[in-house]
């Protein structure tokens, strides 16, 4: 399952470059063709999702949704990750969307990925792609002329643990619930400059979203229950966010000038910062904070 939706990716960069990075549903069209694809699937969305989740953990994709998009994104990292040349990325794609092949067929199937001159090219790439143990060459069947070569990323996925999170990964993400989601992210975007990366709805209903909040990457998760969810406005109680800034005062001129109502002026503290606080329009918290440095 995952290396069908990474061969997605690589070929879709390279064949339709004007549409890449893919949607979560250009994904799914993408691994559920009939045609230059062995075997055809019939993957939903929350398949490849989680098939995307593992491929992060490993570093080989990540999301790439751009400012101010509302679908969520993903682009591969394999060349990087793996350290691979245009001609060996785009065999192993093939290679992952195909199955097992000969060098000739792989010559002609890669044509719009990468082009081979020369028969002999494709060999060497396989080659140099054999001593690193990232492909294999079958023994021959009954009735077969040709050598066939196979990917052993998939054995590398099976093997591979997932990659811990580096020391100064958040551990911790704060959900804020809204009574109406779309219209509180689109206003933490615009007061706050929040980013939204993933995007994703129930069964049942509601909305479930992630948004960036500063450089670092940090984040925050955004919901909103299915059915009747009275917020912090309404029920008069919300959870207190406090969130790192390079300039409170410039965070609070761009707050204010959103319609933020600010609960407390920005001030030095006794803790070391400098920090102002403020309530979304639907009721829910914020505070602010610029290290002070002596």
């Amino acid at each position: 399952m995952e290396l069908r939706v990474l061969g997605c990716l690589v070929e879709k960069q390279r064949t339709t470059p004007d549409a890449y990075p893919l949607s979560l549903n250009a994904l799914r069209l993408a691994c559920n063709q009939t045609t230059n694809r062995d075997p055809v699937v019939a993957y939903d969305e929350a398949t490849i999702r989680q098939a995307t989740g593992r491929l992060s953990q490993r570093g080989w994709i990540r999301l790439a949704s751009g400012r101010g998009s509302r679908a969520v994104k993903y682009r591969h990292l394999l060349d990087g990750a793996l350290g691979l040349s245009d001609a060996e990325l785009s065999l192993l794609a093939v290679l992952m969307l195909r199955g097992p092949q000969t060098p000739g067929e792989l010559k002609q199937r890669s044509e719009r990925l990468h082009p081979f001159a020369a028969l002999a090219d494709v060999e060497d790439v396989l080659a140099g792609l054999g001593e690193r143990s990232l492909v294999a060459r079958l023994p021959r069947q009954p009735g077969q002329k040709e050598d066939r070569f196979a990917q052993l990323l998939g054995e590398e996925a099976e093997a591979a643990p997932a990659k811990p999170p580096p020391a100064d990964a958040q551990t911790v993400t704060p959900y804020l619930l809204y009574e109406d989601a779309e219209g509180a992210i689109a206003w933490l975007a615009r007061a706050f400059g929040f980013r939204e990366v993933d995007r994703s709805t129930g069964a049942a209903g509601g909305l479930h979203s992630e948004l960036e909040v500063d450089r670092r990457g940090g984040r925050i998760y955004v919901g909103q229950p299915p059915g009747e969810y009275a917020g912090p406005a309404r029920a008069g109680r919300t959870s207190l966010v406090f969130v790192l800034v390079d300039d409170a005062d410039a965070h609070y001129e761009r707050a204010l000038a959103a319609g933020a109502t600010i609960v407390e002026e920005p001030a030095d503290t006794p803790f070391g910062h400098r920090r102002y606080g403020c309530a979304d329009p639907q009721g829910h918290e914020w505070f602010f904070a610029q290290p002070l440095i002596e």
